[in-house]
């Protein structure tokens, strides 16, 4: 089934110089015809001269030869471009043959060779099998024997039960393979485990070999008695196996590759140079595996199929281009041009009228345009007069609205140091007058019962008694008001003192972070601060669910500051600091609006205990207060 590809191309060229004589000789007979042909060519293109002429004032009969000749024109290059067409395709159709008959021919070809291969290594397992173990030396005779017989072996190896390269032919070169273990390697494992499975003879993927380079195993399983003495191993590489089992006849005219699934295992020549849309693919069937044979016509193979086909093409494109040109340059060049200046003529008329329309319309619409554009000009200039009235306005109202809040957040912070000044009063008052005077009722008494009888004396006991409860509550009222301790000791000794009486008493676990005093800090802010901290320790207590807090009095950036942290259910931080201070309640916000007075705030965080942390910090030396 051997194709000779050189031959075809020869009948084609043969069969494209008979289509290229064909073309010549038509096109001669064509623009060689009588004068009475011509005659009827122009009688039968006449009623066309006719219509034409009339309008273009020319006469009747003064184009019938540019007819004819555009239709011999015509009429050539049809039959010429129908012969190249049908050449084309009889060429693509001689290459679609060859190319699928050299692609089987070379699929069975290789088949054929490597299975002579494949048959000479199970003849010698056989043997093995048949004789019992051979020594080393015959083994080694009748292995490099085959070795010698047939081309592209890399390797003939006697494989052990435990998969360990014992013998291998020839040694020279294949060092690296002795005492090698298959087992280590996941293709020659899976294909050895199959042949040894199976019984029957298999071959692995495309592996790389320790001898260097790209091949495959074919194993040979050897079994005596039901019992496995290890394999045959015939190693092939790649490129020298096909170099050998390739037919030479077709490697000329094909480009040739050979693939493992996706992976390229040999190509003869350059398939960037191939024609693959025209290549055809067929099937390898080898034990345990396939491989996909891929043949191609080369470009050179299709030049020069091809070229006799554009000689053609050029010669008779050239030819009938002169003819054409001859024909039709004399007779239609001055018309062409008559025709051309009529019709600029024409254009130049119509455009001069259209022009002459559109600047009056122009004209017309300028005016109505110009008195648009005062109207709306004069609405916009209103409108940006009143937007400016309005945005002054605006800045005006904020402007009020913002003394108004700084006055309010004056008088606030000025109604509670004057709240705190009156608590103070009030409890000086309450410990000077009350208090003291209580205490010398309760003296007068006690001389009064040494000398009064034993009933009166019972009776002196119960004011007495009265006395001391009321001279206790006039002392809580007193520290409830404007504790003493406070104005005596300092703020942070007073926070220390309610910590300690307050929270200890509500039941809450708490812990203390106090400096020392802040000398520098006016009386009545510091009051102030003492009022705040009590009201967010009430909070706690009463709303957050807390069993931990931890109070912090420190100094920070020139402000004296008191935190409180919980770990209760705590207040969400809000992006706007006032609407956290209104999700917390009254107390918080009104806390907020004095301490800004004071020029100073209140800001709440999440706490790492879990719940809220409250910072309230107010300036040491604080802000003057709008009277």
């Amino acid at each position: 089934m051997q194709i000779r590809v050189g031959t075809i191309a020869r009948c084609s060229r043969s069969v494209a110089v008979l289509a290229a004589g064909r073309v010549l000789w038509e096109c001669f007979a064509m623009f060689c015809l009588p004068s009475a042909i011509i005659r009827q060519f122009a009688g039968h293109y006449g009623f066309l001269s006719i219509r034409i002429g009339s309008t273009s004032n020319i006469k009747n009969m003064k184009y019938a030869p540019i007819a004819a000749a555009v239709v011999v024109v015509l009429i050539g290059a049809a039959i010429t471009v129908s012969i190249g067409l049908g050449l084309q395709a009889s060429n693509d159709r001689v290459i679609k043959e060859a190319v699928a008959a050299s692609a089987e021919y070379a699929q069975l070809e290789i088949e054929k060779r490597i299975d002579l291969r494949m048959d000479a290594l199970q003849r010698l397992a056989d043997r093995w099998v048949k004789f019992g173990p051979l020594e080393r030396e015959r083994w080694e005779l009748e292995a490099g024997m085959i070795y010698r017989d047939f081309s592209g072996f890399q390797a003939i190896e006697k494989i052990d039960e435990d998969f360990l390269v014992r013998w291998i032919v020839p040694i020279l070169g294949n060092e690296a393979a002795q005492d090698l273990n298959l087992a280590d390697e996941s293709r020659r494992k899976a294909a050895f485990e199959t042949a040894r499975d199976k019984r029957s003879p298999t071959v692995t993927r495309v592996v790389e070999l320790v001898q260097g380079g790209k091949g495959f195993l074919a194993y040979f399983p050897l079994y005596r008695a039901d019992v496995f003495e290890g394999f045959i191993l015939g190693v092939f590489r790649m490129q020298g196996l096909f170099v050998h089992v390739m037919p030479g006849e077709i490697s000329n005219d094909f480009d040739i590759a050979i693939f493992d699934q996706d992976e390229q295992i040999f190509v003869d020549q350059n398939t960037e140079n191939s024609d693959m849309q025209a290549a055809v693919s067929r099937v390898i069937s080898m034990p345990g595996i396939t491989w996909t044979l891929r043949i191609a016509p080369a470009l050179r193979l299709e030049r020069e199929l091809y070229q006799s086909v554009t000689d053609v093409s050029i010669i008779s494109g050239i030819v009938i281009t002169l003819l054409t040109a001859i024909s039709i340059y004399f007779g239609t060049s001055c018309w062409m041009k008559q025709q051309e200046v009529q019709v600029v003529n024409d254009q130049l008329g119509d455009e001069i009228g259209l022009r002459k329309m559109a600047e009056q319309d122009l004209h017309e619409h300028l005016g109505d345009l110009e008195k648009v554009v005062n109207t709306r000009t004069e609405e916009v200039e209103k409108a940006n007069t009143d937007l400016r009235t309005e945005i002054a306005l605006h800045r005006k109202a904020r402007s009020e609205l913002e003394q108004n809040q700084s006055r309010l957040r004056h008088l606030t912070s000025e109604l509670s140091l004057s709240e705190e000044r009156f608590r103070r009063t009030i409890a000086e008052k309450i410990h000077d007058r009350v208090s003291n005077g209580l205490i010398l009722v309760k003296l007068r008494l006690s001389e009064l019962a040494g000398e009064s009888p034993a009933p009166a004396v019972k009776a002196i006991d119960e004011i007495n008694s009265l006395i001391s409860n009321a001279i206790d509550e006039s002392r809580s009222m007193v520290f409830e008001i404007s504790p003493p301790i406070l104005f005596e000791l300092g703020l942070t000794k007073a926070v220390e003192w309610y910590a300690n009486s307050t929270l200890r008493e509500s039941g809450l676990e708490f812990s203390l972070d106090l400096q020392e005093d802040f000398p520098n800090l006016r009386p009545d802010l510091a009051a102030a601060m003492y009022r705040a901290f009590t009201e967010l320790c009430v909070n706690v207590i009463k709303h957050a669910g807390a069993t931990c807090v931890h109070v912090e009095v420190k100094e920070k950036a020139g402000e004296a500051c008191i935190t409180v942290s919980d770990d209760g259910c705590g207040i969400e931080p809000e992006p706007d600091s006032e609407a956290a201070l209104s999700r917390g309640g009254y107390g918080l916000f009104s806390i907020r609006e004095r301490f800004i007075g004071f020029g100073g705030g209140v800001v709440i965080t999440k706490s790492d205990l879990g719940g809220a942390r409250i910072v309230v910090c107010v300036p040491i030396k604080g802000v003057e207060v709008a009277s």
